[in-house]
């Protein structure tokens, strides 16, 4: 049987502690209740919270929402009264009223219909036991919190169909405790989860960086493909202008060898061989072939009336 730690105020206006089912806390409401709702007795109630990491040096905690609790109950967020806890914001830990706090909430407010602070533990050099208390819920060992409230108005619910007993209308923050084990077994630490969302991003940011790496890479393996390519083409032009210079020498050459040829061949005053070039570019000219004969017979003997022979 699952049962609920409450604080009671008895004749001499002192709370005790005492332990509930939930049917006798339900009695209880309903015969300490008017019609409105409103509880006409004092009673404090612990129900459960979820530490949720923001990042690594700070922590917020969910310290209330509507989900229904192991006493079949909920809370309506709308209906927490903070004035007088937010005069005295103490922290302690499994609602141990009689030591000293280990710590504040500081902002603490009802934000998308839940009840949310951010815990400050004492340092070291103030108190050891509060700081190594924050150091566990940093690291996870501990992982839920509790809020210490007093009922002022609830609604009783009556439908066997609902597991619902009765939801918590209107209710005044007492305290915020740290807990090892909270009113819901679910009422757990968000600590794992924030971790595997950064474990989460962190892949994120290794994949980004290996993919920019990988770029990086085949930028680098093109760019030497283009100084390769460049550098090739550039020894291919610069082998193809060695191929024209030479090519411009042979020309010169065998330009220099013809004029040479012509110079030797005017100077033997051969007329036979003169006529054979063309005197504006130094090209050999077609000549007959009977021509070239009858240049190259000798001359016939031409006898004279006289009887003299003439060339």
């Amino acid at each position: 049987m699952d049962l609920t730690r409450v604080l009671t105020k008895g004749v001499d206006d002192k709370y005790a502690e005492d332990y509930f089912s939930t049917k006798q806390l339900q009695d209880w409401f309903v015969k300490n209740t008017d019609k409105e709702g409103n509880v006409t007795e004092d009673i404090v109630l612990f129900d459960k919270a979820e530490v949720k990491v923001v990042d690594k040096d700070r922590i917020q905690m969910v310290m209330s929402d509507s989900t229904l609790d192991r006493s079949f109950e909920r809370m309506d967020q709308s209906g927490w009264v903070l004035k007088n806890y937010k005069k005295n914001p103490v922290m302690l830990f499994g609602h141990q009223i009689a030591i000293p706090a280990i710590g504040i909430m500081e902002k603490v407010s009802v934000e998308e219909e839940k009840l949310v602070g951010f815990p400050k533990f004492d340092p070291k050099e103030i108190d050891e036991y509060a700081w190594m208390i924050g150091e566990k819920v940093k690291i996870g060992t501990l992982r839920a919190g509790s809020v210490g409230f007093r009922v002022l108005k609830l609604e009783v619910i009556e439908n066997e169909k609902d597991p619902t007993r009765y939801v918590i209308r209107e209710m005044e923050l007492y305290e915020f405790s740290i807990v090892n084990v909270p009113a819901l077994p679910s009422a757990l630490t968000n600590w794992r989860k924030g971790e595997d969302k950064v474990e989460e991003k962190t892949e994120e940011i290794d994949a980004l960086r290996k993919e920019v790496e990988e770029n990086t890479v085949k930028e680098l393996e093109r760019e030497k493909e283009l100084v390769d390519a460049i550098e090739l083409l550039t020894n291919k032009v610069k082998e193809l202008e060695g191929v024209f210079e030479k090519q411009q020498i042979d020309i010169e050459s065998k330009t220099k060898e013809l004029e040479d040829l012509k110079t030797e061949v005017k100077s033997s005053k051969s007329d036979t061989v003169n006529h054979l070039f063309d005197t504006k570019d130094n090209k050999p000219v077609s000549v007959p072939e009977e021509q070239q004969i009858s240049a190259l017979k000798p001359a016939q003997q031409i006898s004279e009336p006289d009887g003299s022979v003439s060339k």
